[in-house]
């Protein structure tokens, strides 16, 4: 039997449920990190429905006790989406909540699960992570493969697999001094995101994916208090064109690019020119 792609697990518990190989309507999602300015905070969920092939649920464990004997489909409540790597081991996590599970019997096959998500998970994530069941990032800049508007899945999955490993932990560890940031293809804001995860946690990093889980990171930064970090900065002028677009603050309008240096600045990164 083919190796599973995905996992559920209950929310509450962290029991396996099930597996399954492929599914469809599930990376949907088309935000991108210029678009947490637009945000309100006020966003409804969205419901996803979602189409699952090759599912089977866990020999050890009883999908009956979550049935809705009126519809005979199975109320599963929060629930927990995990990416498996080809020996189905996880590589990172996504909640859902709300969730409701029809299946087409007991035995593998297919089903449709409808669940709530805050943010959908993002269309090009797949492809990141179809890559990362083989062979996670091991070189720098193999994110630029991806075109800009494709980067934001790549900065998904990288927070994904980051905090899946850390567990609680949440202390980013001191990079060497000085860290580099190349800034040749820094298009996009997911493009800076990509990397600056590179230059504070090498290939495949994560290090934010908007600018106050920037400031986040850096203020649990494993340092001594006081300690400055230098940040060689590549091809800056290419990525101060790529993320130059103005965008309303308590301060007025400003340069992406302009807040960005401003949230290293406040954190005592000193940035250079490389």
């Amino acid at each position: 039997m083919p190796r599973a792609k995905y996992a559920l697990r209950d929310g509450d518990t962290g029991r396996r449920l099930a597996r399954w190989q492929d599914t469809d309507g599930f990376f949907v999602g088309t935000t991108t990190a210029e678009q947490w300015w637009d945000q309100t905070g006020d966003e409804p969920p969205e419901q996803l429905e979602i189409k699952l092939d090759g599912l089977s649920p866990e020999p050890d464990l009883h999908l009956p006790s979550f049935r809705d004997e009126e519809d005979d489909s199975f109320a599963l409540g929060d629930i927990l989406v995990d990416i498996l790597d080809t020996n189905e081991a996880i590589l990172g996590t996504y909640d859902l909540w709300g969730a409701t599970l029809e299946t087409d019997g007991d035995g593998p096959g297919t089903g449709t699960l409808w669940a709530n998500v805050s943010t959908p998970p993002h269309a090009s994530a797949r492809t990141v992570w179809n890559h990362w069941r083989e062979h996670l990032p091991n070189t720098d800049g193999q994110w630029t493969a991806l075109p800009p508007g494709e980067r934001d899945g790549w900065v998904e999955a990288a927070q994904l697999h980051y905090f899946h490993k850390a567990g609680e932990r949440r202390t980013w560890p001191m990079p060497t001094n000085p860290a580099t940031l190349h800034g040749e293809q820094i298009a996009d804001l997911a493009s800076f995101f990509c990397a600056i995860g590179e230059a504070f946690g090498g290939p495949g990093g994560y290090f934010g994916s908007n600018l106050t889980a920037l400031a986040d990171c850096l203020a649990n930064l494993d340092r001594e208090p006081g300690e400055q970090l230098q940040l060689r900065w590549t091809a800056m002028a290419v990525a101060e064109e790529g993320l130059a677009r103005r965008v309303e603050t308590g301060e007025g309008w400003m340069r992406i690019f302009d807040i960005a240096t401003g949230v290293l600045e406040q954190y005592n990164v000193e940035v250079l020119r490389g």
